[in-house]
């Protein structure tokens, strides 16, 4: 009888650490190292309690910057790994840095033979103008990588390609949070753990995000010990709430205690804090320099803080490149406008004004973001944070007809890319009493990009015209030999 010897781990330690996050009333959710595309693949189990609170289907809309750091052993140089990552819940890989190998609808990702050397080191990333910047929904969170380096990892050496870090970033997915959040009257929210889920620790925040984090209010409640009976969780106001930058110092505490380094955490922190939170109190409203890797990195057309892109800046780390854009009833929950026009629709990991937030069991970091690695670590650390967006939904329903496509590209092609954008068209919308018929004309390039796109039909709002226009305008689809021209059909209703 031959017995397995049982696997040896390898001399290192592989650390992680990225936002979950989701929208209440919505079937998807994403998971990102900063969140993503945006297409629905399927609804997300809701659960109800009767009564007068209303399910929210927290939809796991993207995940924003899982980044991975490796830190060797004492004694260890130098070693060779392979890292795969399968998002769970259909979920596309939106990013990815250095290049992996991927399947061709890119639900899985692999590096092969990553080379691991003593040390840190600094990659140089790619700027917004790269071609690899020319993401599906318009973000770019590579461009800002170098801000979440850190010197006490290890560097890794992908093909020629060195780096501080491994990064991926994921669109929209069908799966679940541990948590079940549930909204009620008074805008009070119930939240208590799915069944199986694994058990809670720590705190949960409800979160009232105002313009600095002096006006950003928080109510923290613990989370030892719910199960069946619920946690009610009032709106973040009056009394029992602290400031922002009491909370944020929570945050931090919690991701160290969950295994961070001090320089990872403080890296999760420089990501998320502004968009969590708000700026600094008192900081002023000002990005980095043109080309830096810095706040606002993420989107084209400026940087947070800029006069392209209008409104108040969110600061570092706000959801790169979301900024408060005005729109009339959404404070400080639009992307910063692309390229200084009109306003562009929400983007999932946009900084809210109302949400809920708490650190996700390593046991559901799993089931969401299946990771291996050969060979495997002797320990792994994933801080993931789950946010759940609670700010009211316009209840619109955006349908799209049959198109008619003439050109390279085929119609179940065009329909699909199309689809993946109902979110960003759908926030463009406002809920009224009246339903709309829109003829939408769209001139696709070679390249995949949209060069010119109209609308016919019934009206729309001055504000939401341009918002829509602008949407259909960020729709890349596959490159193709030549031109093609789109006339899409779309029924609005309110």
């Amino acid at each position: 009888m031959t017995v397995e010897a049982p696997e040896v781990p390898g001399p290192y330690t592989l650390h992680e650490w990225g936002l979950v996050a989701a929208t209440y009333g919505n079937a998807t959710a994403r998971m990102v190292s900063g969140p993503t595309g945006t297409s629905a693949f399927g609804s997300l189990g809701v659960g109800g309690l009767g009564g007068t609170l209303g399910s929210v289907g927290e939809g796991l809309r993207g995940v924003g910057k899982p980044v991975l750091y490796v830190h060797m052993d004492d004694g260890t140089d130098a070693l060779t790994l392979d890292v795969a990552v399968r998002p769970a819940g259909g979920a596309r890989v939106l990013e990815v840095f250095p290049d992996a190998t991927m399947p061709a609808d890119r639900t899985s990702l692999r590096w092969g033979e990553v080379r691991v050397t003593r040390g840190a080191c600094h990659g140089a990333y790619p700027a917004l103008a790269d071609t690899r910047c020319q993401t599906e929904d318009g973000l770019c969170e590579q461009s800002e990588l170098a801000r979440y380096e850190t010197d006490d990892s290890d560097c890794v050496h992908v093909g020629e390609t060195a780096a501080g870090l491994l990064f991926y970033r994921t669109g929209s997915a069908e799966a679940e949070l541990p948590l079940l959040v549930e909204r009620g009257d008074a805008g009070a929210v119930r939240v208590r753990p799915r069944d199986g889920a694994p058990p809670m620790r720590g705190w949960i925040m409800r979160i009232q995000r105002g313009a600095d984090r002096s006006t950003t209010m928080v109510r923290v409640a613990s989370l030892e010990g719910v199960g069946q009976e619920s946690l009610v969780l009032a709106q973040a106001q009056g009394d029992g709430v602290v400031p922002g930058d009491q909370a944020r110092i929570t945050l931090g505490q919690a991701l160290a205690e969950a295994g961070l380094t001090d320089a990872e955490r403080d890296a999760f922190m420089a990501a998320w804090s502004d968009a969590l939170f708000g700026r600094e109190s008192g900081a002023a409203a000002a990005g980095p320099p043109a080309g830096a890797h810095g706040e606002g990195a993420g989107l084209e057309g400026g940087i947070i803080g800029s006069g392209a892109l209008g409104g108040a800046a969110n600061g570092p780390g706000a959801a790169r490149g979301v900024s408060a854009s005005g729109r009339p009833g959404r404070p400080f929950t639009t992307i910063g406008r692309i390229g200084g026009g009109p306003p562009t629709p929400q983007h999932v990991l946009g900084s809210v004004q109302d949400a809920v937030l708490y650190v996700v069991p390593p046991a559901s970091v799993d089931a969401l973001l299946p990771l291996e690695a050969a060979p495997a670590p002797r320990e792994v650390r994933r801080v993931f944070v789950a946010r759940v967006d609670l700010t009211p939904l316009d209840r619109v329903t955006l349908r799209a007809g049959r198109a008619t496509v003439t050109g390279a590209l085929e119609e179940p092609v065009v329909r699909r890319v199309i689809r993946r954008h109902f979110w960003p068209l759908r926030q463009c919308l406002h809920a009224n009493e009246s339903a709309t018929n829109l003829q939408a004309t769209l001139r696709v390039q070679p390249s995949g990009a949209v060069s010119e796109a109209t609308l016919g039909g019934d009206s729309l709002g001055e504000e939401e015209r341009a918002c829509f226009l602008e949407a259909m305008r960020a729709i890349r689809f596959p490159t193709a030999e030549t031109v093609t021209d789109v006339n899409q059909p779309f029924v609005i209703a309110r």
